[in-house]
């Protein structure tokens, strides 16, 4: 006879919100391991000056929910009318509506595997004639 129990693991929003935050730091640091330059922004509306700033952005990788104003599909939306080549990438936990997906941009479901991550972005990165890392 079995001993075992069957015990369902439920997690708070805190929780799952601190677990989405390690997988986005161990894609980050991944991502920097495998030679990419990684820049960050608190908030959509950062996400937003950043790249009015800075030119040097090869791919947008946003999640959809940001906190601030703006979601991932604003801050896509806005980054196109920048530079109207750039990859996007968007990442999200949640079913969400894509109606607002810029037009050739890849989906990521979470939870996801850095290494995919990697893999997307460098074929983002080669469709598009750019250096890749890694």
């Amino acid at each position: 006879m079995s001993l075992a129990k069957t015990i369902k693991l439920l997690k708070s929003d805190a929780k799952a919100k601190a677990a989405a935050k390690d997988a986005e730091t161990i894609a980050k640091e991944e991502l920097r391991d495998a030679g990419f330059h990684v820049l960050e922004a608190a908030d959509g509306e950062a996400a937003s000056s950043l790249l009015a700033d800075d030119s040097s952005v090869d791919v947008l990788f946003t999640d959809i929910r940001l906190p601030g104003r703006l979601d991932g599909w604003a801050v896509a939306q806005f980054a196109r009318q920048l530079r109207a080549a750039l990859p996007v990438v968007y990442a999200t936990g949640y079913t969400v509506d894509r109606s607002a997906e810029v037009s050739g941009a890849i989906f990521l479901n979470k939870p996801y595997q850095p290494s995919f991550v990697i893999e997307t972005i460098q074929k983002l990165l080669s469709a598009a004639g750019r250096q890749q890392f890694g």
